[in-house]
């Protein structure tokens, strides 16, 4: 890399010989620029660092040499092996004369070996910090059946995600932070890693995440209140048990949280306009006292639980809270004695409308003699609609006609999609934490924003007295470009605010180096394993930035990537890509928090695969399942070993959750069913580090006991795929773009961060306001839309149709075919869930490396072998087809196994855009109409591009067309050897279970 050498040499030398030292000053003149251009080649492939190397100075002593160099030396990542290179470069570069003289570099006002990381040099500097007590965790779940021993437990880790809407008041509107493009904005696409993904990794790891914005996606809040309450949705506080309860008076302007108003105007506090109730400890279970908020729920889902109270010297350290939802009771411990007077996030459940047994209860029992005080005030479930109102402040009203004023006006947007400065106000954090009035700025809401996280973690700590670890801001703008390079990774920290290198604990404030280093480096390393071997790591950052200077812990932003180029973001829409992020992320986290502390750690494990289910009688005659599965192998991380397992069960659908789960320390599970119930199970593996994500859900029913008898069909999830949308670029890169009209991808579970369609993709437009910020705009009809995924439960859907046909069934993965696990041949019909199943690649710009193929070759030969010994199959899925021809090889393999043993031919993967479909008169198939999800929904992942597919044997029917083109959508193939149904759109897209259970009911009778 070609850089300017701008090199100034002052020499002193304590010699008496004047000469001498000018002739040694133009001697280094020369050898310093070789300095330069040696460092450079060795630095430049470690990072993108923007500013050119130089020294600025470079002066001689008796026995030493201090070369000072810019600031860009340190924003390199150093390790005591670059240190040491570092030091031999310059040392050869200069004259022999000085080869004897102990030389020092610094950079950026550092010696330059204090910047080289620990951990990645493999130093341990065990107890180096004077971190905050850990021993009286702040919340901590307590019916988990197992232990974290070398994970997060029982940190309190802060974090947050990029910015969110706010109020302008300058144009007198709620608008987004950064510009719509690339189909998303930084606002809501940074919460596609940080909610799904890196806080339940966190929390996994045994950590409580703390977050200055709404957590929960539930567009519906529950406020359930011993005060009066103006919430659209309520329930009832109730006291019970022996105990009197009184209100509790503080000496803090803190008094209890009431709703007593529709929405809140600026400085108006929630958890001032109220009580709270309290009552002493007992350590007699008989005495014991209880406080209820019992919800009344409108509508089925999921729901975050917070709770509130308010903080005495003596509070209980350890309050028991039960939370009882559908999937059964979840017990917490709750230290009540910091944290008080904000909203204290307990966990996620799902709650089922109107139901009287689902509620929270909180108790004043206590196995300590000495009596503590219990606070009880509001429990909140769901995150609502945004009710902070805002209006232009006097700064910006300018000769406003006689009569006419400005009103105070909410959002609009559910609380989650919100800036912090506004959910900080809902949460009770005084008006300083979100408005600091101290500035020129004030009543600017897009800078209280940013600057509202900092001084809301310095609250934590100083004011609610919660032991805070650290903090990191994940953004996601790190800079863009018009041609197809990657824009990379960049990590900022604050080494010195205001002249200050140290925080309050004294602990030197280049930690947060380290922390911005371990996170980069696993971020860019696992990526570049993962997807893309270019992936660019741009600067190790030491910036002023308010994010990292103010907080009172060690803080880092993360930049992950540019969200304004299109290169980045062909990798940055995909799921798959948001998960390996984050948990290089939360890796780095762990590695810091292990390493200040001289802690080992344990990466926790990856959810086991390859699920099957099998249904059998004992010898007792009841009816038993058997699981098996496999763990699964982290390639990226040696210590992320499964050494246990916990199976979850669920009881009859969707409708309901999955209960505590079972440990199990083996490979299997073996449990009772009950005839005429679904069971769904899902299993994650423990390590001393944490617990995995959950696996695919893996259904299983009976209609009687006799599961032996042939009518048992089996259900293969050949559905795995989570992708971005469909990409392009010219071939002379001035257009380019995302085509969700041919394809837009499968978010995992839902997708929060997609705003609607691209519809500029000249590259050369170029950004002249937000309102039209050129290359890449994007539509905004989805901003408030949970775009429905691949929620890897549709063996439930589909296993509730077969159920309801009169069959038995059980269920498999996709792998557990692949790897033989499972035998076809066991079972008369198997049930192929394809989904949207599709060849994607995993590099954009590799064609060989290919994931998510519907019929790889294992695949197609297990089911060539069932169905030629008699089988019969039915396969639905939006490119059954359509991968077989575009997968074709020159020996037409594919083509082949479509047209001899599928018996169906390719016609086109654009068959529809209505989403309807009508019988033919066939003579299996009754007449009958249905309907399929063909636009991005919140309730069932879309199809855009359903298959068109034709019979290609005499003994094959067209069963269904598309009603708007009238083109074949499945065929049915009856012939002497065997049956199969192929359906060129899923299944379980269509709109209603009355559907799926008819149209399967119809399958079954013909396949039998």
């Amino acid at each position: 890399m070609k850089r300017t050498l701008l090199i100034t040499l002052s020499i002193f030398l304590l010699s008496s010989f004047y000469s001498l030292v000018q002739a040694r000053e133009s001697v280094h003149k020369e050898y310093l620029s070789k300095i330069i251009i040696n460092l450079d080649e060795y630095l430049s492939p470690q990072a993108d660092v923007k500013e050119d190397l130089n020294i600025k100075t470079a002066l001689i002593y008796n026995t030493r040499i201090v070369v000072n160099f810019n600031n860009a030396l340190s924003r390199y990542p150093l390790r005591d092996s670059t240190v040491k290179r570092i030091y031999s470069i310059v040392k050869d570069a200069l004259p022999s004369i000085y080869r004897n003289k102990k030389i020092e570099i610094y950079t950026a006002g550092y010696l330059l070996e204090n910047l080289s990381s620990p951990f990645y040099s493999k130093r341990v500097e065990s107890g180096r910090s004077n971190i905050h007590d850990i021993s009286k965790p702040w919340v901590v779940k307590n019916t988990v059946p197992y232990k974290i021993t070398k994970g997060l437990q029982n940190r309190n880790i802060a974090l947050w995600q990029s910015h969110g809407r706010y109020y302008e008041q300058s144009l007198a509107r709620w608008e987004w932070q950064r510009a719509t493009i690339m189909e998303t904005v930084e606002d809501l696409y940074t919460q596609g890693y940080v909610l799904p993904y890196l806080v339940p990794m966190l929390e996994n790891a045994g950590a409580y995440v703390v977050l200055p914005r709404e957590r929960s996606l539930n567009k519906i809040e529950i406020i359930v209140d011993n005060d009066k309450n103006v919430s659209p949705f309520k329930g009832e506080y109730q006291e019970l048990g022996k105990g009197q309860w009184k209100t509790q008076s503080t000496s803090s302007n803190k008094t209890g949280f009431a709703n007593l108003k529709p929405y809140y105007e600026d400085g108006e506090n929630p958890f001032t306009l109220g009580t709270a109730r309290y009552i002493e400890t007992t350590n007699k279970q008989k005495n014991a006292s209880f406080v209820k908020w019992h919800p009344k729920v409108p509508k089925d889902g999921e729901y975050a639980v917070c709770v509130s109270y308010i903080s005495t010297p003596n509070s209980n350290e350890r309050t028991r809270y039960t939370v009882i939802h559908s999937g059964g009771s979840t017990d917490f411990m709750v230290n009540q004695r910091i944290g008080g007077g904000t909203w204290v996030y307990l966990g996620t459940f799902k709650f089922n409308k109107d139901s009287d047994t689902q509620f929270v209860i909180m108790s004043n029992y206590s196995n300590k003699k000495s009596p503590t005080i219990v606070s009880a005030d509001a429990v909140k479930f769901g995150g609502g609609m945004g009710n902070i109102a805002r209006k232009p402040s006097d700064k910006y009203i300018r000769n406003l006609p006689k009569g006419f004023y400005y009103k105070s006006e909410t959002s609009g947007y559910p609380r989650f999609t919100e800036g912090a400065r506004y959910w900080l106000q809902w949460a009770g954090f005084d008006k300083k934490v979100y408005s600091n009035q101290d500035d020129d700025d004030t009543n600017n809401d897009y800078i209280d924003d940013y600057k509202s996280r900092a001084h809301w973690v310095n609250s934590l700590i100083n004011d609610y007295k919660v032991p805070i670890e650290m903090s990191i801001a994940f953004h996601s703008d790190a800079g863009t470009t018009l041609s197809d390079s990657i824009i990379g990774t960049l990590a900022l920290y604050t080494s010195n605010s205001e002249g200050n290198k140290t925080y309050p604990n004294r602990e030197s404030r280049l930690v947060s180096r380290e922390l911005a280093d371990l996170v980069q480096t696993q971020v860019v390393n696992d990526i570049r394993r993962s997807f893309e071997p270019e992936w660019n790591r741009r600067e190790l950052a030491d910036k002023q930035y308010y994010e990292t200077r103010v907080p009172e812990v060690p803080s880092m932003i993360l930049e992950s990537l540019s969200h304004q180029n299109f290169a980045d973001m062909r990798y940055g829409l995909d799921p798959t890509f948001h998960f390996v992020m984050s948990r290089a992320v939360y890796k780095g986290i762990l590695r810091f928090v292990s390493e200040r502390k001289g802690l080992r750690y344990v990466v926790q494990p990856l959810p086991p695969h390859a699920l099957t289910s099998r249904l059998y009688t004992d010898k007792d005659g009841k009816l038993k399942v058997k699981l098996h599965w496999r763990s699964t192998i982290d390639s990226l991380e040696p210590s992320a070993k499964a050494e246990k397992f916990i199976v979850y069960r669920r009881i009859n659908g969707k409708e309901t959750d999955f209960d505590k789960g079972h440990i199990v320390y083996g490979n299997d599970f073996t449990a009772t069913v009950v005839p005429g119930h679904l069971y769904s199970y899902r299993v994650a593996a423990i390590n001393d580090g944490g617990i995995s994500f959950p696996s695919e859900t893996i259904t299983v029913g009976a209609t009687r006991k006799d599961a032996s008898r042939k009518k048992t069909v089996l259900i293969v999830n050949n559905f795995d795929r989570i992708s971005g949308p469909e990409s392009f670029c010219d071939s002379d890169s001035t257009s380019a773009g995302f085509a969700n009209n041919i394809d837009g991808g499968v978010p995992y579970i839902k997708d929060i961060s997609y705003i609607g369609n691209q519809y500029e993709f000249n590259r050369q437009i170029p950004w002249l306001d937000d309102d039209n910020p050129g290359y890449g705009a994007s539509y905004q009809n989805y901003d408030t839309v949970l775009v429905a995924g691949n929620t890897f439960d549709f063996t439930t859907i589909h296993g509730q149709a077969i159920l309801n046909s009169g069959y038995n069934f059980v269920s498999c993965s996709r792998s557990a075919v692949l790897n033989s696990d499972v035998k076809l041949s066991s079972y008369p019909i198997v049930d192929f869930i394809m989904g949207k199943e599709k060849s994607i690649r995993i590099n954009v710009k590799d064609s060989s490396n290919v994931r998510f193929q519907v019929f790889p070759e294992a695949l197609k030969k297990q089911i060539t072998s069932y169905l030629k010994n008699g089988g019969s199959a039915l396969i639905s899925g939006s490119y059954i087809a359509t991968d077989l021809w575009d997968q074709s090889d020159s020996n037409n393999d594919n083509i082949y196994f479509a047209e001899n043993i599928l018996k169906i031919k390719w016609m086109t993967n654009k068959a529809s855009n209505g989403g309807f479909i009508k019988s033919t008169q066939n003579p299996f198939f009754p007449s009958a109409k249905y309907s399929f999800f063909s636009i991005p929904n919140s309730i069932r992942y879309c199809v855009e591009s359903p298959d068109g597919l034709t019979p290609a044997s005499s003994k094959a029917w067209t069963i269904f067309r598309y009603s708007d083109t009238n083109i074949s959508a499945g065929v049915a193939y009856s012939g002497n050897d065997y049956k199969v149904i192929s359906l060129g759109f899923p299944i379980e897209t269509l709109t209603s279970q009355s559907q799926i259970d008819s149209l399967m009911k119809d399958c079954l009778s013909f396949l039998k």
